[in-house]
């Protein structure tokens, strides 16, 4: 189906002084958008480690 290639992948992000959130979206050719995932992290080095895992389960190739 083409209406269901991936044609963008969209990750938000609101940082905060102790916490950020972080939401992952991926964009079909239809321009439909369907959430993947959503959630929040300390902001310090491991909040940074796990919202890179969280990205990588998420990724798409498109390539």
């Amino acid at each position: 189906m083409k209406n269901k290639e991936v044609t963008k992948q969209i990750v938000g992000i609101d940082i905060g002084k102790d916490i950020f959130y972080a939401c992952y979206k991926i964009q079909f050719l239809d321009n439909k958008v369907v959430i993947k995932g959503t959630k929040s992290f300390n902001n310090d080095g491991s909040g940074m480690t796990l919202f890179y895992f969280m990205c990588k389960k998420h990724n798409i190739t498109l390539y």
